[in-house]
């Protein structure tokens, strides 16, 4: 049951992240939803599983929309294997509530400069300041805030028996 979980929540995000959120640009920036739910969920289960799930729909995004494979997948699979290593370096305690926003925003800043990077290794001409200044510091507010609003609601379904993983430490782990 885990997985069919999983699995929907990936394929909701997206959804959400191709066809609604392009649309809904918040002051010219498209919001990732795939990146702060994989962030949530990485926080919560501290397992690699969300990464997979995530990178595997960014590898569909990949085929959709990216002149090259990899565009989409290996930031997300990079901030995924990053923050793993983060949360495992943090041990077993509770996840303070200041550090889901900094968490979610790092994600995207780190994101940004990964896509970016990309972006001049493929030979496309790329304004980094313009963007820096007009893209990705604005966004790292948005993507903390949609982060934490994630976390209350991942939070919630993380109470549940049904979507803990095996290697779950304790109850009191998923509050916030």
């Amino acid at each position: 049951m885990r997985y069919v979980v999983l699995l929907l929540t990936s394929l909701i995000c997206f959804f959400f992240n191709s066809a609604v959120l392009p649309q809904a640009a918040i002051f010219g920036i498209q919001m990732d939803i795939m990146l702060a739910a994989m962030v949530c969920m990485v926080m919560l289960e501290r397992t690699m599983t969300p990464v997979f799930y995530m990178t595997g729909c960014a590898v569909i995004m990949d085929c959709l929309f990216a002149t090259a494979i990899g565009y989409y997948s290996l930031p997300y699979l990079l901030i995924g294997l990053l923050l793993y290593l983060v949360m495992w370096k943090w041990g077993s305690g509770n996840v303070k509530w200041y550090a889901v926003p900094i968490l979610g925003g790092g994600a995207w800043l780190i994101k940004e400069i990964l896509s970016a990077l990309f972006s001049v290794l493929l030979g496309v001409s790329v304004d980094l300041g313009r963007t820096f200044l007009t893209h990705s510091l604005p966004g790292i507010l948005l993507a903390a805030l949609l982060t934490s609003l994630l976390y209350l609601l991942f939070a919630r379904l993380y109470r549940y028996n049904f979507l803990r993983p095996l290697s779950a430490r304790q109850e009191d782990e998923y509050r916030l």
